[in-house]
């Protein structure tokens, strides 16, 4: 049975939509009452904002998040200097927009066509009371800007953040983001500082193994790599390139070795990719 669906908060702009267990759904995205987190209790049907304060991280707004339980929610946020010339386009990440009159996706490689405004932010903020409050955890300018983030636990996390240097990010490349206490995040891993590395997802298997979505390379270059670690972040393995593969935008593990993920090919189409899978 089909409903007319009822926003709480009003229009919404998304791009992670989180299945949470039961009838409980969640977005990080903005709308005309805040910015961060939205819950639903009632399988999609109605949405509460459990928003950012005002003023919270104007230089880097929500972009994904992370509920390792009731009460215990991250969000990540960015900012990059802004390519879009066209209101017709999205700015899904620096390097990847989505036309909205076609729905087609165009993968962009290079510096801004105007002078970057503004530049690079990042963040990662945590609740641990639903939502009622948030704190600051991680907030840099310059570096470069957050994407996925990911939980095997209340305090155990890893992030994932890009930047380019031709737009000016001063750590180019991809930087893996770890926390094992819940409260320090610590760089634990770089990949593709001088080939335009980039990632959007990440997920984690149990606290010491996570799998990290990499993509480098432009053009019939572009290749996709997982980055994968077993030692809680010690120590990272590449897997084997994946040619003309681009941006790997979501990863979904069925268990440790039986993994499904989504991406936009070098030729601008959509792929999908499976691990563990005869």
């Amino acid at each position: 049975k089909w409903f007319n669906e009822s926003l709480e908060v009003g229009v919404v702009t998304t791009q992670a939509l989180y299945a949470l267990g039961g009838r409980r759904f969640a977005y990080i995205g903005n709308d005309n009452a805040g910015v961060g987190p939205a819950v639903s209790q009632n399988g999609g049907l109605t949405f509460k904002g459990y928003w950012w304060p005002k003023g919270f991280s104007p230089a880097a707004p929500a972009r994904y998040g992370a509920f390792p339980s009731e009460k215990t929610w991250y969000v990540t946020g960015g900012m990059w200097p802004q390519q879009n010339q066209s209101s017709s386009l999205h700015e899904v990440t620096s390097r990847l927009a989505v036309d909205k009159r076609t729905g087609k996706v165009s993968r962009r490689v290079g510096a801004p066509a105007a002078a970057p405004v503004p530049g690079y932010g990042a963040m990662i903020s945590k609740s641990t009371d639903g939502g009622a409050t948030w704190t600051a955890q991680y907030n840099t300018t310059g570096e470069f800007y957050m994407n996925g983030i990911d939980c095997a636990s209340e305090t155990v996390c890893v992030a994932v953040a890009e930047g380019f240097s031709q737009d000016g990010a001063t750590v180019p490349g991809v930087t893996v983001l770890m926390t094992t206490d819940g409260n320090k995040w610590e760089k634990v891993y770089s990949y593709g500082a001088g080939s335009d590395g980039s990632a959007i997802s990440v997920k984690m298997v149990s606290t010491t193994e996570a799998w990290v979505a990499a993509t480098s390379g432009s053009g019939l270059g572009t290749k996709a790599q997982f980055l994968h670690t077993t030692d809680g972040g010690k120590t990272w393995t590449e897997g084997t390139a994946l040619a003309m593969v681009g941006d790997v935008m979501e990863m979904s593990f069925v268990n440790a070795t039986t993994a499904y993920a989504v991406a936009v090919t070098a030729e601008e189409v959509s792929t999908i990719l499976a691990m563990g899978v005869n």
